[in-house]
């Protein structure tokens, strides 16, 4: 069982991230589609920060599904070689952070 000190949306879902059937784990669409969650994105990240992490441009490389005009593309600022390894080192930190998570709430599990 998860600390009472954090809150029945946490618990919920880190239990939900947690579970130990992949396939019974939440997709990211449906966590990005709860209210709870929505609200946690928007008070820890900058309306900037939101756009650059949800935009899947720097990791992947896509262009946006939508532009605002025809020339939207050539005046998009393409994302450079550093800025792909910093968000790529950026995303390894938080997998490791959270193995890290899920290795503590195994050991006070047990």
């Amino acid at each position: 069982p998860l600390s009472r000190n954090y809150s029945a949306n946490l618990r919920n879902t880190i239990v939900k991230l947690l579970n130990k059937r992949p396939s019974s784990r939440p997709a990211v669409n449906a966590m990005l589609s709860k209210k709870w969650f929505r609200s946690q994105i928007q008070r820890f990240l900058s309306s900037a920060m939101i756009q650059e992490e949800f935009s899947h441009t720097i990791i992947h490389g896509n262009v946006p599904l939508c532009k605002a005009s025809p020339n939207a593309a050539e005046a998009a600022e393409q994302p450079s070689n550093e800025d792909k390894r910093e968000a790529t080192k950026a995303l390894k930190a938080q997998r490791q952070q959270a193995a890290e998570i899920e290795a503590a709430v195994k050991r006070e599990a047990a």
